[in-house]
């Protein structure tokens, strides 16, 4: 580069660094790309019920999801748009919560009680925070119809707004509201804007609209059709919600399903999964798979670990040989990594770890797993005996 080229590429850098938009321009642009995506999005049927034909709400979600990290889509599925508010859902906040790697725990849970913990990535001390009817009585909360339904799922939602607040405040500082935490039995109010475009300020202003006729947002939801239902079903087997197998299995499955459905939508669902509408459906579907790819990451790192502890013994063992004691730790013959559930690889993990690389301890370990299955074997035998006496 020449002496002459050298100030032209400086002057030429200054030029660019003067034309880039300020934070203000950037959002404004960002807003009105949001827009034309909500205005396409706001006729489809992909998009929640409450949101359909209402793209100034569809824009201010979308911005808002934008701020947490969360695509448009992904946002749809877990924002609300309340009275102008927007609020996460209490399962989609304690997702984004524990994606940043803190804890929430619920500790108890019954139809007037709520009690859940939490605690910051890398400290030792939980937070604990209680819901109960009475502290929603005394907010005027439990005359509303929700509350009378779901007691148990609203105590949940309020606690698990609460208890994210208080341990990841930095996480949720675009979106400091559960969705259950607003007044959800508002119904949303069409806003008439100019030349049909949303203006910044239809963005960001809390509406002040009159409550909808009635007639106009009481029509119902599309339901889930045939091939959704076939699709959840298969992932809830897939991904453990229904495993039991056996005799009463179809009892215990349906008990389940319908428990899982009831937590993650926030309201009851029994008798049958016909009773979902397309919307619910295609929000369990996708929380479900995102499930599985969870998991399947989770298995990766599992089997990697026991892999590297498996070479790192101070005898070099083959993969026949490591498949074979797995096959005596466990019980059954294990040809290969598949037939490992995921909790037996975890436990695999830990007993590996605590072994040291010393093939002694593990052959220790195996051993020891052989004698306590046997004696649970003998103990199982000696009550059927008596069982059969008498």
């Amino acid at each position: 580069m020449t002496e002459l080229a050298i100030p032209n590429q400086q002057q030429r850098g200054h030029e660019l660094a003067v034309a880039q938009p300020s934070p203000l321009v950037q959002f404004a642009m960002e807003a009105q790309q949001a827009e034309q995506i909500a205005v396409v999005l706001a006729r489809s049927s992909f998009i929640p019920a409450t949101l359909r034909g209402k793209p100034q709400e569809i824009t201010a979600a979308i911005l808002a999801g934008q701020e947490l990290g969360l695509p448009p889509m992904a946002t749809l599925r877990s924002i609300d748009i309340i009275q102008g508010t927007p609020g996460l859902r209490a399962h989609a906040m304690r997702g984004l919560v524990q994606s940043h790697g803190h804890t929430v725990q619920v500790v108890e849970s019954t139809d007037t009680r709520c009690v859940m913990r939490g605690r910051r990535k890398g400290e030792t001390e939980w937070q604990q925070v209680e819901w109960d009817l009475a502290r929603a009585e005394g907010l005027g909360l439990t005359s509303k119809s929700e509350w009378k339904r779901q007691p148990r799922t609203m105590l949940v939602a309020r606690a698990t707004g609460e208890i994210c607040r208080l341990i990841a405040s930095d996480v949720l500082y675009a979106m400091p509201y559960a969705s259950e935490e607003l007044d959800t039995e508002t119904q949303y109010s069409a806003e008439v804007t100019v030349n049909g475009r949303a203006t910044a300020s239809d963005i960001i202003r809390r509406e002040t609209a009159p409550q909808a006729d009635e007639a106009q947002t009481s029509a119902a939801p599309p339901p889930a059709n045939t091939a959704q239902l076939r699709a959840l079903n298969i992932l809830m087997t897939e991904c453990g919600v229904t495993a039991h197998t056996g005799k009463g299995s179809t009892t215990l499955n349906d008990q389940a399903r319908f428990a899982w459905l009831t937590e993650f939508l926030g309201r009851p669902v029994e008798g049958s999964t016909k009773t979902l509408t397309a919307d619910e459906a295609d929000r369990a579907i996708g929380h479900l798979k995102q499930q599985q790819v969870e998991r399947a990451q989770q298995r990766a790192e599992l089997e990697n670990k026991i892999g590297a502890l498996f070479d790192g013994m101070d005898k070099p063992m083959s993969g026949a040989d490591r498949l074979r004691d797995l096959s005596l730790l466990l019980g059954r013959t294990i040809t290969r990594p598949a037939d490992v559930t995921d909790a037996e690889l975890a436990d695999v993990a830990v007993i590996l770890g605590d072994c040291q690389s010393k093939t002694e301890a593990w052959d220790a370990a195996i051993a020891a797993q052989e004698q306590a299955r046997q004696a649970k074997q003998g103990a199982s035998a000696a009550t059927e005996a008596v069982e059969a006496t008498r």
